[in-house]
């Protein structure tokens, strides 16, 4: 699986343009929010709605390669299934906590930097393994927010971490799909 292919099953989970007020990353396309649009654009702010709008996917997919994968340095991992979930959990939720899934899963210290003691570690597992560990922490962090996440933005009666929360399950199945294939 190459980068390229990373990206394409990423921007098919992310969809197109967004805005939905209960979704606290505000306005996004192909998943890039409007924070980062603006930082990528180095705009001193983040994009307008407009402007996030009008991203297009090649953008979007050199968006994703710079800083979802060569940033965080995924690249120095040996199983393409591994990189795949940090990746989409970079995505998610941010480099430190991509990092911290992993570093969880290693049971070594997890302070959200992908430095040389976590990668000596991650080089003595299995890269299927550690990647299906990797997701279970992830797996073990959407059932914690949910729980404690009870914000009801569009007064629905169902709170906002529930109403995502399948999609984010459906999310967990393909990439597990992905690595065991």
């Amino acid at each position: 699986m190459t980068v390229n292919d990373m990206i394409d099953k990423i921007l098919k989970s992310e969809g197109g343009y967004v805005h939905r007020i209960e979704d606290a990353g505000g306005a996004t396309n192909h998943g890039i929010t409007a924070e980062t649009l603006g930082r990528y654009r180095k705009l001193g702010r983040d994009a307008t709605p407009e402007e996030v709008q009008a991203l297009d996917v090649s953008e979007a997919r050199a968006i994703y390669f710079q800083r979802y994968y060569t940033d965080p340095g995924f690249g120095q991992l040996a199983n393409e299934g591994l990189q795949l979930v940090l990746f989409d959990s970079c995505v998610q939720h941010g480099q430190n906590a991509a990092v911290m899934f992993l570093q969880r899963a290693l049971g070594v210290k997890d302070d959200g930097a992908l430095g040389p003691m976590t990668l000596v570690s991650a080089k003595q597992w299995d890269g299927h393994k550690l990647a299906l560990h990797t997701i279970a922490e992830r797996l073990e962090y959407y059932g914690r927010s949910v729980s404690k996440n009870l914000t009801d933005r569009d007064k629905d009666g169902i709170p906002d971490a529930a109403e995502f929360n399948a999609g984010h399950m459906q999310r967990m199945s393909d990439l597990i799909k992905a690595v065991v294939a």
